[in-house]
């Protein structure tokens, strides 16, 4: 079975553009709108990578990314985020983000980080 890239974002616009630029590799896609979802469809099984941003309501994407360092430590996420100061990538990288993609974003950008 094949690996699910798992796309975060509270922004349904940038979760398909995210689609489009990983179309066509070999991989499973899979969108959640918010933080809760992400965690019970990585519990699910099979999410081999995240491609996650950081600001959303309720929970925001540092603090997904901190639960996730707990309990799925291994499991490679990329943050995608408009908010490019190095003190947000600082922390984005404390809490276990393997990479971190500025938006906008190029396809090429986004293929290449998955």
């Amino acid at each position: 079975m094949a690996r699910t890239v798992l796309i975060v974002d509270d922004d349904a616009f940038t979760r398909a553009q995210l689609r489009d630029c990983l179309v066509g590799l070999d991989i499973e896609l899979d969108d959640v709108g918010d933080a809760d979802s992400a965690v019970a469809r990585i519990r699910a099984g099979e999410v081999g990578c995240v491609l996650l941003d950081l600001v959303m309501p309720k929970k925001s994407g540092l603090q997904l990314l901190g639960e996730l360092q707990v309990e799925f430590p291994t499991l490679p996420v990329i943050v995608i985020s408009g908010l490019d100061t190095q003190r947000m990538m600082d922390d984005a990288r404390s809490k276990g983000a393997r990479l971190f993609v500025r938006k906008p974003f190029h396809p090429l950008e986004v293929q290449q980080a998955v």
